[in-house]
């Protein structure tokens, strides 16, 4: 079932607390700020897969310029829960790290 307008806002509203209780990169120098940014522009701006696609590198010399596979996968992710095609939010695929970073501060 698609998300309605109301649970699009609170989804990037999630996203964007979430984004200061994860690591800005990942252990193998990715960034999940861009991931997570990515994502929010998806649900901001309604981007199509097409869109997602232009935005994507084709090849690993372009991820300075464009979105590494990574964050195309990510945004592709959030396009389908906007679809209605997958059940799990965008912000839910980030609670495990969320979750491990709350228990390192213990």
């Amino acid at each position: 079932m698609k998300p309605t307008a109301e649970q699009i806002k609170s989804e990037i509203s999630r996203l964007r607390e979430i984004m200061d209780k994860v690591p800005p990169t990942t252990r193998f120098g990715e960034s999940n700020t861009d991931a997570i940014d990515a994502e929010i522009e998806v649900l901001e701006n309604d981007l199509s897969e097409d869109d997602i696609y232009s935005s994507s590198c084709e090849t690993e010399d372009e991820e300075d310029e464009k979105w590494s596979f990574r964050i195309r996968d990510l945004a592709l992710a959030a396009r389908r829960w906007m679809d209605g095609e997958d059940p799990e939010s965008p912000s839910k695929g980030w609670e495990p790290l969320v979750e491990s970073m709350q228990k390192k501060k213990k």
